[in-house]
């Protein structure tokens, strides 16, 4: 399944929109950002909202790799993290070029724990199910896995970044960076980011998405270095609870 895109795949009542139950006008800031690192284009009025989130001047004009959304607690972000997991690994073929006939890739969402993965893995199955085109593409769900036909498994993992090594990934979400800790108390989302990177096929997106904490680690660095730039690569996403 491809050729359909995000906005398409979240309006549609027969794919992803059939689970979406949008409440007043609060998802059409999500799908503004997902026109934003999409490169999708924009009306009038979605410009105005994307300048308002990003304080760049442009929208991008070919998809951002590198995504960095800093929202409000209840915003709705794992929710928007398991649908953003379903779209890329249901829809998404840019990875076929880069792999064997059969060869697995994975795409990772990691949640600070285990409460926050179960959360992040019942929106995953829930989605799937949701109607008859998904389900016919679930080969099985595993205790923190689910494979699909096409090749792609959607692992969910908490932050520890030995355990993500190796693997060829279409994709990868870093949900609540910002308060991910280790067994020694430190945050390992750098050492996340690095071991996710180079398994990362080009064209898969790395995005991490978090509830703002403190003025250092890797999410304050990003924003510090790209906020209100328009880089190619690298987009910096600033909102409250209230407008997502």
């Amino acid at each position: 399944m491809s050729g359909i895109d995000i906005i398409k795949a979240f309006d549609d009542p027969r794919l992803i929109g059939g689970y979406i139950k949008e409440q007043e006008n609060s998802f059409f800031n999500w799908k503004v950002f997902f026109k934003s690192i999409y490169a999708i284009p924009m009306n009038q009025k979605e410009r105005k909202i994307y300048r308002k989130f990003t304080e760049r001047r442009r929208p991008p004009k070919r998809p951002i790799e590198s995504v960095y959304c800093v929202s409000g607690r209840k915003s709705g972000k794992s929710l928007i993290a398991s649908c953003l997991a379903i779209y890329t690994s249901v829809f998404s073929d840019f990875w076929k070029p880069h792999v064997r006939p059969g060869q697995k890739v994975y795409y990772p969402i990691i949640a600070t724990d285990k409460i926050q993965a179960r959360e992040v893995f019942q929106y995953c199955n829930g989605i799937l199910d949701s109607n008859p085109i998904f389900r016919e593409q679930v080969v099985r769900p595993l205790v923190w896995e689910i494979e699909l036909k096409n090749s792609v498994v959607i692992m969910i993992r908490t932050a520890n970044f030995k355990a993500i090594r190796g693997p060829l990934y279409i994709g990868a979400i870093l949900d609540e960076l910002a308060f991910m800790k280790d067994e020694n108390s430190v945050n390992p989302a750098d050492e996340l980011i690095k071991g996710l990177l180079p398994g990362l096929i080009p064209g898969g997106k790395l995005i991490g998405i978090s509830s703002a904490y403190a003025k250092f680690g890797i999410l304050y660095s990003e924003y510090k270095n790209y906020f209100g730039k328009d880089d190619p690569n690298t987009l910096i996403w600033l909102s409250d609870t209230m407008s997502m």
